[in-house]
């Protein structure tokens, strides 16, 4: 899946002090000694796990508990790459470059040294170029050039005109698994640092996330960014879960009279989203209990909670290898001489996921634009002719238990030009409502709410639902708004 990254810098207060050679004269006022405190910054200054982190946008990763494990790969820096001017050998520890003055100088926060070095990676020539973009068989995307070899190396300076780069002395060459290699003139010199953070940093495989949403997670870095950006490359990818509360089977079967195909499925447990927070999830990820469930062939499955199909690293490294998801089929026949037919190369599954939360902080929903809840339906904005004192809202919803409906509305008044799409919503009141109580599965009741004395010549309806778990969500049908007359 592809993905952007944000890197995220949030202050840069000293949390260390340090001494003064001599005692400094105080002069003013007249003050206690005992009162006085000679402290001032250290020189290095101290950042907390709070500044050193990115988030990760990536849209349906299905990685709803921390302890999901990630691998992101082909994040590339912001700057643009280089040339090598001369050849290097495997020993060589200066570059000459055609432009690297903007390669980064600051790394975590501080100037580049030989103790907090930079990153580069350098390419040999372009071998071949392959046409468009698309996917391994591993579903990583492409890199559109094919190289002879590469090598990612750190430096520790770089030269004025920044037509040099100086590596380390020692263990500047042959890093994070490449090897040490020989490099003709014209081979591609690329920064391997994001906004001051290496790169060797975020394209690996990170053991936990921090605070995911349905669409992002953080992830805790080692060093702190330098402005705050989004980047990462059009070729950077991130390995992801499969998570669902439906699934559809689909087989290519042939049964004949008296033969009979039976399915069960075994799989790992998934988490809701919820508020994000790991101590409010539904259920853990990772669980399996060994029960098999019967499922129907080429019909809708529903389950009662998550479950989900784990990536290849998490496979690895949270159920020691073994599979998160299995389906057995059962043949059966009542003639030893006839069986039923499976084609296994015409088989697939068709997962459906629920994309709905459970923030803590349900006055988001009131915002015009950055409501933290994400399952919402908006109506177009209702342009009236003649001028209306009162909103009626009437619609049927079948509502499980731990599930919320809350309706909101937004009017433009009489004689206002300003745009409605800017305005906050207004929670509709309860007293005088009709709010029926929880129901079964696909059990629908009326709901009703009325607001009046209002004058407006435009409103818009907003309904919000809320699950803490993804499995059991709100159903509304037959939704009518109804603006009345003054």
């Amino acid at each position: 899946e592809s993905i952007d990254v944000y890197t995220t810098i949030n202050g840069t207060a000293s949390m260390d002090t340090s001494t003064i050679a001599s005692a400094p004269t105080y002069a003013g006022d007249m003050t206690n000694s005992g009162a006085l405190l000679r402290a001032y910054p250290a020189s290095a200054v101290i950042y907390t796990s709070e500044q050193r982190k990115i988030r990760v946008r990536h849209s349906n990763h299905c990685m709803h508990d921390t302890r999901n494990n990630v691998t992101i790969s082909n994040v590339r820096s912001e700057i643009d790459a280089t040339a090598l001017t001369n050849s290097i050998g495997v020993d060589d520890t200066t570059l000459a470059v055609d432009d690297a003055s903007a390669f980064h100088k600051f790394i975590n926060g501080q100037a580049i040294s030989a103790t907090n070095p930079g990153y580069i990676r350098v390419r040999s020539e372009e071998l071949q170029k392959n046409v468009g973009r698309g996917i391994t068989i591993t579903g990583e995307p492409l890199d559109p050039r094919t190289f002879i070899a590469e090598e990612i190396m750190a430096y520790s300076a770089i030269s004025a005109n920044g037509k040099e780069i100086t590596l380390l002395t020692s263990g500047g060459r042959e890093l994070d698994g490449t090897s040490a290699q020989a490099f003709s003139e014209g081979a591609i010199v690329e920064c391997y640092n994001l906004d001051g953070i290496p790169l060797i940093n975020i394209n690996k495989t990170h053991t936990s996330i921090m605070n995911p949403t349905l669409d992002s997670y953080e992830l805790s870095m080692p060093v702190v960014a330098t402005n705050g950006i989004v980047g990462g490359g059009v070729g950077a990818s991130a390995t992801q879960n499969v998570q669902f509360d439906l699934i559809s089977p689909s087989v290519s079967k042939l049964t004949l009279p008296g033969t009979t195909i039976d399915a069960r499925v075994n799989v790992i447990t998934g988490s809701s989203i919820g508020d994000g927070n790991q101590l409010n999830i539904d259920q853990e990820s990772f669980v399996n209990d060994g029960q098999y469930q019967n499922i129907i062939l080429d019909n809708n499955n529903y389950f009662d909670s998550p479950r989900m199909i784990a990536s290849v690293i998490n496979e690895q490294n949270e159920l020691s290898g073994a599979k998160s998801f299995r389906m057995e089929l059962t043949m059966d026949s009542e003639n030893e001489y006839i069986t039923p037919y499976v084609d296994l190369d015409r088989s697939s599954i068709v997962t459906t996921m629920n994309r709905i939360n459970n923030p803590t902080d349900k006055d988001t929903a009131l915002s015009a634009d950055e409501d933290g809840h994400d399952a919402v339906y908006i109506t177009k904005i209702a342009n009236l002719a003649n001028k209306s004192g009162s909103i009626k809202l009437i619609f049927a919803a079948s509502r499980p238990d731990g599930t919320e409906i809350i309706p909101l509305y937004r009017v433009r008044p009489v004689g206002s030009a300003d745009s409605l799409e800017e305005s906050t919503f207004t929670a509709f009141p309860t007293e005088g409502s009709s709010v029926p109580g929880t129901t079964v599965y696909r059990e629908f009741r009326e709901y009703s709410f009325e607001i009046d004395g209002l004058k407006f010549d435009q409103y818009q309806i907003k309904l919000v639902m809320r699950s803490p778990n993804q499995s059991l969500t709100p159903l509304i049908k037959d939704f009518r708004a109804i603006a009345l007359a003054v």
